[in-house]
């Protein structure tokens, strides 16, 4: 995983995807591929794998609780209380308008954390993307501001870190992990499949084409599904196990 200060980006990138390759490439390795609509596809596996990549460096911290930033902080938050086997509690910012995709002119805090669960501890941040900066900027400011009765020690953990300007900074004490140097782009997370209009099979099938790595099975069952319109709608004569449209039907019917 990428772990600095999160002020000055000195990486060495990739010539081919201009992404960084070296130590803290994290579990990507090359950037995955945008599809036709310019987004990136990641699966849960991807995410997986980038979240599992901070953990070593992240339990050198030995945070006593994880702060979930909602919602897109939550699951790769689930992930790391496996590893990291410490409590969870969450907070709420806004500052993107869901209907519209648009960044607002400020965070809105909708949601934040009883005092107690954070004074005296170690607290880990943690978030799955970092873009503008200004959402991590305005939860770690708020919590530094409690003096005495803000948290012992303060880190940051994402799961993306977007290789671009950033609207914010964080202080430079502030210890920073990132699971892995990606490109500006819009990253599709699979819990917002339906947000753009696909179902997790599809959503995940574009994420392993971004990765070269196609799904053929499913593949093949939307070629059989594309097959038995076309049949029926052609009169062909169908086997017993095809009419009823039958994975196994596919597989052993017979055409009469």
């Amino acid at each position: 995983p990428s772990t600095h200060n999160a002020h000055s980006l000195d990486l060495p990138p990739c010539g081919t995807c201009m992404v960084d390759q070296g130590p803290s490439a994290g579990a990507q390795g090359h950037a995955k591929r945008p599809h036709t609509d310019g987004k990136v596809y990641y699966s849960y596996l991807d995410v997986h794998h980038t979240v599992a990549a901070m953990v070593d460096r992240l339990r050198d911290f030995a945070p006593d609780v994880i702060v979930a930033i909602g919602g897109g902080g939550f699951i790769p938050a689930r992930i790391l209380r496996t590893h990291l086997r410490i409590p969870i509690v969450a907070i709420s910012v806004q500052l993107y308008n869901d209907a519209t995709d648009s960044l607002l002119n400020e965070v809105a805090c909708l949601q934040w954390v009883e005092e107690r669960a954070l004074k005296g501890k170690r607290v880990l941040l943690v978030d799955e993307v970092d873009d503008t900066r200004t959402t991590l900027q305005y939860c770690v400011s708020a919590m530094l501001a409690a003096g005495s009765a803000g948290p012992e020690a303060l880190a940051v953990a994402v799961m993306h870190n977007k290789l671009k300007a950033k609207r914010a900074a964080l202080p430079r004490h502030i210890l920073y992990v990132a699971g892995a140097e990606v490109p500006d782009a819009w990253n599709c997370y699979p819990w917002d499949a339906e947000r753009y209009g696909h179902t997790i099979e599809e959503h995940e099938e574009l994420a392993r084409q971004g990765s070269g790595q196609a799904d053929t099975s499913l593949q093949f069952v939307r070629a059989w599904q594309w097959w038995l319109r076309w049949a029926k709608g052609s009169g062909v004569g169908l086997g017993p196990g095809i009419q009823q449209g039958s994975w196994k039907g596919f597989v052993t019917g017979a055409v009469l």
